[in-house]
């Protein structure tokens, strides 16, 4: 796999890596509504891997909690 903003930030929705992830929100190189190459969002990731902080981060920066994505296209929630 190889290395990028976004897959970084995927990273950290699976970690549960708060001040990373903002650093790539902030920093303008990840948009919250971004997705890995299956169209699985950041939200869902985070929402995945029951990271509730990163989660309320995301939708409060404009993370759709309706996004459609993933190879089962399913929304985060």
């Amino acid at each position: 796999m190889t290395s990028s903003p976004v897959i970084d930030a995927v990273r950290c929705c699976v970690d549960g890596s708060l001040e990373r992830l903002r650093g790539w929100i902030q920093s303008g190189r990840v948009s919250s509504q971004a997705a890995d190459e299956n169209g699985c969002t950041l939200l869902h990731w985070a929402s995945i891997n029951g990271n509730r902080h990163l989660v309320a981060y995301l939708i409060r920066n404009g993370a759709n909690p309706d996004a459609i994505g993933g190879r089962i296209l399913e929304t985060p929630f």
